[in-house]
């Protein structure tokens, strides 16, 4: 599914959530290992490797932020403001999924705290900073911005006149 989505994003021209694209290269790259682990006859291999695959998902929406940060013009953020605002924000981008990877080591024990709780404060991170970046003065409410969903950027739910 996650490489169907990819193509589907790619062929229609459109953008992808940078940490979705993250999630999507880890399922891309860690199910055909798992799946060539266990066709190969290496069961313990592969179920070790289920077993702690998500132990990999932050650290590759931080490697996939930084290829975007400073291959993508839109950045880790994953929209088109100001170029400074692009690289200031993604820098934050880039520096928040850094320190969940530390938090995830910290909390090995759980996948839910581990990983799930890291996820969700990314997406609201996210929009949260894309929020300032459309109120212009960097002071948007971070409820407005997590509630709003992608709305805040879209302008979805506006009237045009």
């Amino acid at each position: 599914m996650a490489g169907l989505q990819l193509l589907a994003f790619r062929y229609h021209r459109l953008y992808n959530n940078p940490i979705m694209l993250g999630i999507n290269i880890h399922l891309l790259l860690i199910t055909p290992l798992i799946m060539i682990t266990q066709w190969a006859g290496a069961a313990g291999l592969s179920e070790s490797l289920l077993l702690h695959s998500y132990h990999g998902v932050l650290m590759t929406v931080f490697l996939v932020g930084c290829l975007l940060t400073v291959l993508s013009r839109c950045g880790f953020i994953g929209i088109e403001p100001p170029q400074t605002a692009t690289q200031r924000h993604s820098l934050v981008m880039v520096a928040a999924p850094g320190l969940a990877v530390i938090w995830e080591f910290a909390f090995a024990e759980s996948a839910l705290v581990a990983v799930a709780i890291p996820l969700a404060v990314l997406f609201g991170l996210r929009r949260l900073l894309i929020a300032r970046i459309c109120d212009g003065t960097g002071s948007a409410n971070s409820a407005v911005a997590v509630g709003a969903g992608s709305a805040v950027w879209t302008g979805a739910g506006t009237d045009e006149a």
